[in-house]
């Protein structure tokens, strides 16, 4: 993907303008199948989340990816998140 088709893509799912995609805003994109206008945008959006590219997002891929973020969450709230 060129930087502008990623820029684009960003831009229609950050729905609150912050900069960011949260949580909130990535589910509502992988479940609105209006809002996410390609595979290619899903498949991103799950590399991101899948860090050491097993093909699975598990909690451990999830902390670390909040932990990027600067978001420390316990193994509880990942849980919390993944049910």
């Amino acid at each position: 993907m060129t930087e502008e088709e990623i820029e684009g893509m960003f831009e229609n799912i950050d729905f609150n303008h912050d900069g960011e995609i949260n949580y909130t805003e990535f589910l509502a994109v992988a479940c609105d199948k209006s809002k996410a206008t390609s595979l290619a945008n899903l498949r991103f959006a799950f590399h991101h989340f899948d860090i050491d590219d097993s093909g699975y997002i598990t909690q451990d891929n999830l902390i670390e990816c909040f932990r990027r973020e600067g978001k420390h969450l316990t193994q509880a709230e990942v849980a919390d998140i993944v049910e």
